[in-house]
């Protein structure tokens, strides 16, 4: 039942439409794609990333100190909340985010599973079970050789901010 039909730009030979009308070659080119994508994003900013965590531990646990240290009602005060709170949402957003691609990624088999692949043609069934091959391995951002963009690494990373403000504020 393959036919050739140009979509989104791209000329697919012998496709095999499934029953919900989408391509399925095209749905797994694309899943290709969107790994390669993240290969190459994680190239390019894992140090990037890896530093914005090690600078963003630091600054937290300084800030944190600072807070703990002086007092409440003078406007360094104010002003470093303020900074506090940008780096820990700024720092929390990315690591969010990293964790939201995660779970979307292992999402995928799940769909491929529900997909309703038992009346789908063999040649689609294949392809799906390659798909499915695929989304077992998650996407990750990466921060350097360090660990994963993951929330866990987030809350590590706040957990070491507040055990460094306590080793500090005992050597006070």
């Amino acid at each position: 039942m393959g036919s050739r039909v140009t979509q989104f730009g791209k000329e697919w030979t012998d496709v095999v439409w499934d029953r919900t009308g989408f391509v399925t070659l095209y749905r797994q080119e694309r899943s290709r794609a969107a790994v390669m994508y993240t290969d190459w994003f994680n190239s390019l900013l894992s140090p990037i990333v890896f530093w914005e965590f090690v600078t963003g531990a630091l600054v937290i646990c300084m800030l944190g100190f600072a807070l703990i240290s002086m007092p409440i009602t003078s406007a360094k005060f104010v002003k470093n909340v303020l900074h506090f709170l940008s780096m820990f949402f700024m720092m929390g957003i990315t690591y969010w985010l990293g964790s939201d691609l995660t779970t979307q990624s292992l999402e995928v088999y799940n769909a491929a599973y529900n997909s309703g692949w038992y009346d789908m043609a063999p040649r689609c069934k294949f392809l799906l079970m390659m798909v499915m091959a695929r989304a077992q391995r998650p996407v990750m951002l990466s921060a350097g050789y360090f660990g994963t963009v993951s929330l866990e690494t987030f809350a590590a990373l706040i957990e070491s901010a507040a055990s460094y403000i306590t080793v500090l504020r005992q050597m006070q």
